[in-house]
């Protein structure tokens, strides 16, 4: 088998961030993921989506990433007040719809450290890069401590991990060891 390594600039030359959304009515300024966005950062995207109304809803609960991934239709109902059926599937499609297409991570171009050798929950350069059941790298201790919480989801996607199953990166690792020894 062989695979073909992408940089992050080869990616996002062939596609713009926003061809990768089938709708622009979804598309969210900010390009970090889901689980990193503060409350504030929530209301102004439920304010991109038109829905400006419910802001001060969400930032009185404080709807945070990780808090806006776990809602569901009840909880908009009840706990934030929605009550217009359309508005409450359009905040759920939006969420599903980011959700479904992980965020590319802008890295600093002066840093010299490839993004791909960051880990995505920590943005540190991984000493022990691990694959875990969704497909991602993450630095062991990050990824570890995450399940370790209680959580049951991905940080990049919000799916379910069907299992806790940690593989060593050991390509990776390399990589990452060859980039330190050189810079």
């Amino acid at each position: 088998m062989l695979w073909k390594i992408t940089t992050e600039e080869q990616l996002t030359d062939q596609a713009s961030y926003e061809d990768v959304f089938a709708s622009d009515e979804f598309v969210p300024r900010n390009k970090t993921p889901l689980y990193q966005w503060t409350v504030e950062e929530v209301c102004t995207w439920v304010s991109e989506l038109g829905l400006q109304q419910y802001e001060e809803s969400f930032r009185r609960n404080a709807i945070d990433g990780t808090e806006l991934a776990t809602l569901d239709q009840k909880s908009l109902l009840s706990a934030l007040g929605i009550d217009a059926l359309g508005h409450r599937n359009k905040i759920l499609r939006a969420v599903n719809q980011i959700q479904s297409h992980p965020i590319i991570q802008p890295r600093d171009p002066e840093s010299g450290v490839h993004d791909e050798y960051l880990c995505p929950v920590t943005r540190e350069i991984m000493k022990e890069p691990v694959l875990a059941a969704d497909g991602y790298t993450y630095e062991r201790s990050a990824i570890t401590a995450w399940i370790n919480s209680g959580k049951t989801r991905s940080p990049m996607t919000n799916a379910t991990l069907p299992n806790t199953t940690l593989t060593p990166n050991r390509s990776l690792k390399m990589l990452i060891q060859r980039h330190l020894q050189e810079n």
